[in-house]
């Protein structure tokens, strides 16, 4: 076993990216939705990084038939389901929308 950091509350998600690496989500204790994928170097990681959010624990992560992923979840207060698309094959950073920017809108708030 290798620690990739934390602290985040289970479960987990993993998605297969379209070249090929993994991606991992987690919600962090302060329900934070953090991200980090595998690098093209052999065994490394890329760094935690914060998505925003306000989200529930259960994540869930699928693979489009264009190979980009898709990530939902509930959001913690407003009981809300959330989504967030990658908007670029093959970029890990490439995710659209923002979390708070999806809830915003659905909410009338912008």
């Amino acid at each position: 076993w290798v620690g990739l950091g934390g602290p985040v509350v289970p479960p987990v998600t993993v998605g297969h990216n379209a070249e090929g690496w993994l991606e991992v989500w987690a919600v962090a204790t302060n329900g934070v939705l953090k991200h980090l994928f595998q690098t093209p170097e052999r065994g490394k990681w890329s760094a935690w990084e914060d998505f925003g959010g306000g989200l529930n624990p259960g994540l869930l992560c699928l693979q489009r038939r264009d190979g980009g992923m898709e990530l939902f979840g509930v959001g913690a207060q407003s009981r809300h389901l959330m989504h967030r698309a990658q908007s670029k094959l093959g970029a890990s950073r490439a995710w659209m929308p923002r979390l708070a920017e999806t809830a915003a809108k659905r909410s009338g708030s912008t």
